[in-house]
């Protein structure tokens, strides 16, 4: 009987300490970091530039058990094209916009 009541117990427990983590990971606020070629930049700076660029094409969008990741391909005015990917798991979240090849009709 008592190794009953200590399996019951233990089961018990067990449920609410989950409980109280996954409680406690829902709740958690997640601030969202934003990046252009690897620099950290505020929210503001970041859609400006976003709002500047083109899309081309290339959208992608991939679930894991954590969060996801989404994205597309772009490019500014003068052909530069660029990768936007924002990603998404229980710990963090970021925006980034990177460079993905270098346009030599400048030089």
């Amino acid at each position: 009987m008592a190794r009953i009541i200590l399996h019951i117990f233990m089961m018990f427990t067990t449920m609410f300490a989950y409980t109280n983590i996954t409680t406690k990971a829902i709740h958690q606020e997640i601030t969202t970091k934003y990046f252009i070629n690897d620099i950290e930049v505020t929210e503001k700076r970041f859609n400006k530039k976003l709002e500047s660029l083109e899309e081309t094409g290339g959208w992608f969008c991939l679930d894991t058990n954590t969060g996801g990741v989404t994205g597309y391909k772009c490019k500014d005015k003068s052909e530069q094209e660029y990768t936007y990917e924002c990603t998404l798991d229980l710990v963090k979240s970021e925006c980034r916009l990177t460079k993905t090849s270098i346009n030599i009709s400048k030089f």
